[in-house]
């Protein structure tokens, strides 16, 4: 009988080196599944850090545009215009072209007047201070 079970000792020790050894390939690879579980996460953590970084930086500089376009298109900066300010010293070329020396003679208290009452429209239907949110700046 001892010997043709001889090898079995032998086999039987095979066999739970064999099960000692998926365990610890279980173990390893579970491991390894909640190591990649982690750096998954941590990766989206970062991603999102990342992500949460450009919409500030986008914020930011969509409110330096919008506080650009108040103050290009007349916003406080210029003050409030009435009917009786003038237009502020710096004009486009066309504007000094129209008031040049030729018509200087000629020109009434009307033409300035008329030049003020376009940035004041723009103030009253664009992004003039009177619609723009206070917060945004």
């Amino acid at each position: 009988r001892d010997i043709e079970y001889g090898l079995s000792p032998i086999h039987e020790l095979i066999s739970i080196f064999d099960i000692l050894k998926y365990q610890t390939l279980q173990r390893h690879l579970f491991h390894l599944h909640l190591k990649l579980k982690m750096l998954n996460k941590q990766r989206d953590e970062e991603q999102s850090f990342h992500h949460q970084n450009e919409r500030e930086k986008i914020a930011k500089s969509a409110k330096g545009e919008i506080a650009y376009m108040l103050c290009f298109c007349g916003g406080d900066d210029f003050g409030p215009l009435e009917s009786g300010d003038k237009f502020p010293k710096k004009t486009s070329a066309t504007e000094h072209h129209e008031t040049g020396p030729k018509d200087e003679g000629s020109t009434s208290s009307k033409s300035p007047r008329s030049r003020t009452l376009k940035p004041q429209k723009i103030r009253k239907h664009g992004w003039g201070s009177n619609h723009a949110p206070r917060n945004i700046l």
